[in-house]
């Protein structure tokens, strides 16, 4: 029957017809609005068949399909009817028995019911259940009713009515199968008490049942948003794989073109030069011959006083020209210029093949030698890395004595302390960067500067490095005292800010006196980082000079300078904290 009511749906809007009009080709469309935007100029293409017709006069001369018109409109009068003893709510009337095969919500009326079945069946499932062959068209169907026959379940060996049922079988039983011992010394209850128990234990299982397909349809619902998550990850991955490949292969692009721009400028130059001696050259050979050619017709005059009218200028110029000549020189192609301009790639073509997906950084580690304190400020020093690792920054824990709790904690085969009342300072890497292995510029060393620290107080320190793989694990604790205010015996450095200078990339630093002034005991380190963040600290160390010229930063951009002063007892001291801005383009 579903199969009969999609031959009465319009293929464009899947409704039933509306005004349908048959095409040339035999296909039917409604009029309105389906043929109506298909039509361009009498031309109209079948969407079934695909067939372009032209149909002279246009829309208004299709034939409509009255037959069909008519069979909608009877079996819309039928859902009329049957929709009328529905109340509302999908339920059958008080009136009319429902469809007992029906299996959605809104149940049709019944047509019939059959007496063998004992049940009743709507005009479509009556068809389905009751086609026109034996045993089928055998049975008694009358009207609907409710109760087509009373349910008189009968022993299937004696023809007894049931009134027992055997537990251990499974089975009813009627009196003279209980007489006759087939059950004998198995459980027999009475249908009625048999009944509640199997209908208790049977909503019992169905509850439970349902219970466990709601926690299987959470799980793959549950399954399913992971792997949703899963792919978008993925697809964030890819996505950062392509900006990372096409911003290297820029990059490559950029230096291929520097490279080519080198040679082009050098090959101009050389060309150039030896152009300009050329074209002297050929200039002085042209004039060179234009005089001996004069000079040869001179030699033909026979007049002696004409000759030697004429004769001594052309000898005296015929001698300059000589001279020209031989004076002029060939610059050299200088060839073994070109021997400095060859690219090898082989380092770059391994790295290239050795690369790999970004992993979490290596626990670090704090090279206790080389920490250092003053009364409110600590100076870690991290060892160097292995060189072949991202670090985008550190996470510094700390606390002082009294607020640590040692546990047995292990954290990725390393033992750690846990803070009760910890704090965590995060240096990340300077804008350029993360950078290969090291983070500063010269002794391959990390500086982490912990400051606003009470005085005369021990406190407890581990390190962690982080990049987007990850964190490492926490490097060992170490512990540093902070100096008491009358301990710090280290002369404090100055930077002098009225004697600094600042340039597009670089800033010249001015130190007082102190720093100039060679001790074998206290060594003087520049740090800098970019102001206005919690980066991490570049150093220099400084020389005996007052001054220090800091190279390789960016324009316009302000930039945090302080002179540290430490001794081999681990003792140091700041100097005060200055902050200079790079000079833009346009100053």
């Amino acid at each position: 029957m579903d199969n009969m009511l999609e031959e009465l749906n319009c293929p464009i809007c899947l409704e039933f017809f509306t005004c349908p009009v048959i095409l040339p080709c035999s296909h039917i469309l409604c009029r309105t609005p389906c043929a109506e935007r298909l039509f361009e100029q009498n031309f109209i293409r079948c969407p079934v068949c695909r067939d372009n017709c032209y149909v002279a006069g246009g829309i208004d001369v299709l034939p409509r399909v009255i037959s069909l018109e008519n069979i909608i409109e009877r079996y819309q009068e039928e859902e009329d009817i049957e929709d009328e003893d529905d109340d509302g709510e999908g339920n059958t009337s008080i009136g009319g028995v429902p469809c007992q095969l029906c299996t959605s919500q809104h149940a049709r009326r019944a047509k019939k019911s059959c007496m063998d079945c004992n049940a009743s069946y709507c005009s479509n499932c009556l068809e389905i259940t009751h086609p026109n062959r034996e045993p089928f068209n055998q049975h008694t169907l009358v009207a609907p009713t409710r109760n087509p026959r009373p349910k008189v379940v009968q022993c299937s060996q004696h023809r007894e009515v049931v009134n027992a049922y055997c537990v251990s079988c499974r089975m009813l039983a009627c009196a003279v199968c209980v007489h006759a011992g087939v059950h004998q010394g198995h459980r027999l209850l009475p249908v009625d008490e048999a009944f509640q128990e199997l209908r208790s234990s049977l909503e019992v299982s169905m509850k439970s049942t349902e219970s466990s397909q709601e926690a299987a349809a959470e799980a793959v619902k549950s399954e399913e948003d992971q792997l949703k998550v899963y792919q978008e990850i993925a697809a964030r991955r890819r996505q950062d794989i392509d900006e990372q490949c096409n911003s290297l292969i820029a990059f490559i692009e950029a230096k291929r073109r520097f490279f080519h721009s080198d040679l082009d400028l050098e090959e101009q130059g050389q060309v150039a030069a030896v152009r300009v001696a050329v074209n002297d050259h050929k200039k002085l050979t042209a004039e060179s011959q234009s005089l001996v050619h004069y000079a040869k017709l001179v030699m033909k005059e026979t007049d002696p006083a004409s000759f030697l009218q004429i004769a001594g200028t052309i000898n005296e110029r015929l001698i300059k020209s000589c001279g020209r000549v031989e004076e002029l020189h060939m610059p050299p192609v200088e060839t073994e210029k070109m021997r400095t301009k060859i690219l090898d790639l082989r380092k770059q073509k391994a790295i290239m093949k050795d690369m790999q997906y970004l992993t979490a950084p290596q626990s670090p580690a704090i090279d206790v030698t080389k920490c250092s304190r003053s009364s409110n400020c600590v100076i870690l020093v991290l060892s160097k890395n292995s060189g072949c690792e991202v670090v985008d920054g550190y996470h510094v824990l700390y606390c002082a004595e009294g607020e640590e709790t040692e546990t047995p904690q292990v954290h990725r085969y390393r033992r750690a302390r846990a803070f009760a009342n910890q704090s965590v300072t995060t240096f990340s890497t300077q804008s350029e960067e993360p950078r290969y292995g090291t983070v500063t510029t010269t002794g391959n060393a990390v500086v982490l500067m912990i400051e606003n620290l009470e005085n005369g107080t021990k406190y407890f320190f581990c390190v962690r490095g982080f990049n987007a793989a990850g964190e490492s694990a926490n490097s060992e604790v170490v512990n540093c005292t902070t100096l008491e205010e009358e301990q710090e015996k280290l002369i404090v450095p100055e930077i002098v800010p009225d004697n600094c200078h600042t340039y597009m990339s670089s800033i010249q630093i001015y130190c007082s006196s102190q720093v100039a002034t060679p001790s074998p005991t206290v060594n003087f380190y520049l740090l800098h980082r970019e102001a206005e963040s919690n980066t991490l600290w570049r150093s220099t160390p400084l020389y005996a000079c007052l001054d220090h010229r800091v190279f390789g930063l960016e324009q316009d951009k302000p930039y945090e300078f302080v002179v540290l002063a430490c001794n081999s007892s681990g003792e140091a001291q700041l100097s005060n904290k200055v902050v200079l801005r790079t000079q833009g383009s346009s100053s």
